[in-house]
């Protein structure tokens, strides 16, 4: 399919390194070109962004997960207000962090649906016996 990326702005902060990026809204990329000095051009269609939605009872753990996560590395390196009961806010934040290959976080976070996300995240936790 089309290529899929997200808006990003950077943002101050007071640690190391100065900048932060922060996701925005996704989209699809229709067609672009490039101009003789390296400038691309293209159109692009927006993907409307997923719901919030309260986070199903069996991918509780993987809310519980992240939560570990985010007690290890720190607060300050996740955008807040930190929602660990919003199933759509959990997927994508550990399809962010947990280490995958590029290619498996661009297709995890271009699921359409937030419970199709959770769910083979879960899966990919059991396989590699992260959660009993």
């Amino acid at each position: 399919g089309d290529p899929v990326a997200a808006r990003a702005r950077g943002r101050d902060h007071a640690a190391v390194p100065p900048i932060v990026a922060q996701g925005g809204e996704r989209f699809r990329v229709i067609n672009h070109r490039s101009l003789a000095d390296g400038l691309l051009i293209g159109e692009v269609e927006t993907i409307v962004n997923d719901e919030p939605q309260t986070i199903a009872p069996e991918f509780a753990v993987c809310a519980e997960v992240l939560k570990q996560i985010v007690a290890g590395v720190g607060e300050q390196h996740f955008l807040t207000p930190l929602q660990f009961d919003d199933g759509t806010w959990v997927g994508n934040r550990l399809a962010e962090v947990l280490p995958f290959p590029l290619h498996e976080k661009q297709r995890l976070l271009e699921l359409q649906n937030s419970n199709s996300r959770l769910a083979e995240l879960k899966q990919i936790l059991l396989t590699q016996g992260l959660l009993s």
